[in-house]
């Protein structure tokens, strides 16, 4: 019988290494490599078709950059420009006000009339006083000195001297948004009376650039009108805030800038026709010495009734320019203020920063003397009314 030969431990050794099986076939390394290969090609088929599906940078629709002419350098501000509100529709000429078409033709007061009695109310019951809870305390509000009683003698423009002529005072209202059409009320021949918005911007410079022009300013306070659906914008006066509240917005809105005379109303036609609330603004500003001209954005308008009885000097509008934004219906409305002059020594018009009315007015000016009318600041027929009345 043969004999199997043995191996020698070489051999052995040889035959084991022969048998290992090769690192790429290795489950434990091969697994996580090609996991990490195929991340490695998701995320960069991810980012490149991320980048090539990306939309283009969006076009705000809202605002549009507006061509800007040399401005007169002490007027504009420094720094970053400032934001423009354009017209991008017949409809955005709204957005600051409520509709013109439906307001009343204005209320026009006797200016020799005596100031009417004061309304006699049947007196409250007195009800004990509640202690106000303690986890809802009412804000702090600093006193305040009382102003010079007529403070707004010292900001009004002053209008002529002697003169038997008519005179009218052409308002713009809703300044201090739009700040290219702004510049461009400010640039109108003086005076003429300019009521900015508490809550436009750069509004400091703004009216002093207007007082240097040579034209009165008023704070053109936003008032809640009577379709609520309409923002008058932020710090607005309502009714239902209760009289703390109301105050506080109304100092606020008076805070933002300088040099006015008094106030008119944003809107309001829900706000002026309580008269409660009429009263309590009134009394504020009879305080702080300041006028009031009552819009008349409503025919239940208690505005002016309430100054002529409180004291406080006022006055009141008497035509809308551009209810119909469009050049003849403003150039109509033009002769409508020259017809109410001539019956009544005197009228009030109210504008906006439109371009239609900014050119009708700027041609309208030009002749506006020669026709027979001083052109004056509301302070002026405030204070012909006042003197008519001593």
């Amino acid at each position: 019988m043969a004999r199997r030969p043995q191996r020698r431990s070489g051999d052995a050794r040889i035959s084991h290494q022969a048998a290992r099986t090769p690192w790429y076939r290795r489950a434990r390394i091969v697994f996580p490599i090609v996991a990490m290969a195929i991340l490695l090609i998701g995320i960069g088929l991810g980012t490149t078709i991320g980048l090539l599906l990306a939309p283009g940078e969006p076009t705000p629709l809202a605002s549009v950059p507006l061509p800007v002419g040399p401005q007169d350098s002490a007027a504009m501000p420094e720094g970053s420009p400032l934001p423009v509100t354009a017209h991008v529709s017949e409809s955005a000429k709204r957005i600051y006000e409520e509709s013109l078409r439906s307001q009343p033709e204005a209320q026009r007061p006797d200016p020799n009339m005596a100031p009417p009695a004061p309304v006699v109310r049947a007196p409250v019951p007195e009800t004990p006083p509640m202690e106000a809870p303690v986890s809802a305390p009412q804000p702090a509000v600093s006193p305040q000195r009382a102003a010079p009683p007529e403070r707004w003698l010292a900001f009004a423009v002053p209008g002529p001297e002697v003169s038997n002529r008519p005179m009218i005072a052409l308002v713009f209202d809703d300044l201090g948004i739009d700040q290219v059409r702004s510049r461009r009320t400010i640039d109108l021949p003086a005076p003429l009376t300019l009521a900015l918005l508490p809550y436009g911007y750069n509004l400091r410079d703004m009216a002093r650039a207007a007082r240097a022009k040579g034209h009165e300013i008023m704070v053109h306070v936003p008032m809640a009108p009577e379709d609520l659906s309409v923002d008058p914008g932020p710090n607005a006066l309502q009714k239902e805030l209760g009289p703390a509240e109301i105050l506080r917005r109304l100092d606020w809105d008076l805070s933002q800038f300088d040099g006015y005379i008094g106030i008119n109303n944003h809107m309001g036609s829900r706000f002026t026709a309580d008269r409660e609330s009429m009263r309590l603004v009134m009394s504020e500003l009879k305080r702080r010495g300041l006028v009031f001209m009552d819009s008349v954005t409503t025919r239940e308008t208690e505005g002016f009734h309430v100054a002529a009885e409180l004291g406080v000097p006022f006055a009141v509008r008497d035509v809308f320019l551009d209810h119909e934004i469009e050049h003849d219906a403003i150039r109509r409305q033009l002769a409508r203020v020259e017809e109410t002059a001539r019956q009544q020594g005197h009228a009030i018009a109210i504008g906006h920063p439109h371009d239609e009315t900014l050119e009708v007015v700027a041609e309208w000016l030009k002749t506006a003397e020669a026709r027979g009318f001083d052109l004056v600041p509301v302070s002026a027929i405030i204070r012909r009314r006042l003197a008519a009345t001593q």
